[in-house]
């Protein structure tokens, strides 16, 4: 006896003849999870040797280790720009430091800007700074 358990837009495996019998796979290939979703499938649906059930695993590990992957990517972004940010300026007062004078100067000079610099030499300031802060 044939019974066609064919379902709108999902191909099945061919169907095997045995002696004692038939045997219909009902392989839904890569619409797996839209095929599970639309007739509301659930485990005991599949036969024990399918291997539908450890592809929807398989499926739903990659997601979730993909999604920690991103999360991580993000973190580390983040930490990254803020690693940047404190290697160039003064963490006691914000402002920029000579490393990232540096890397400005070459900005410019590397796009033929035009900039003027200025340096201002204070005597004795360090006797300042010290009782002053």
């Amino acid at each position: 006896m044939l019974i066609d358990l064919s379902l709108p837009g999902y191909e099945f495996e061919a169907m095997l003849n045995y002696e004692d019998g038939s045997i219909l796979s009902q392989s839904f290939g890569i619409a797996l999870r839209s095929a599970i979703k639309r007739y509301r499938l659930k485990p005991q649906d599949f036969t024990p040797t399918d291997l539908a059930p450890e592809i929807l695993y398989l499926i739903e590990a990659n997601q979730a280790a993909m999604s920690a992957s991103h999360s991580l990517t993000e973190r580390l972004q983040g930490a990254k720009m803020l690693a940047e940010e404190q290697a160039h300026s003064d963490t006691l007062t914000g402002l920029r430091n000579r490393r990232s004078l540096e890397r400005i100067l070459d900005h410019l000079a590397q796009n033929n800007e035009s900039f003027s610099l200025i340096q201002i030499d204070l005597d004795y300031f360090k006797s300042v700074n010290d009782t002053l802060g």
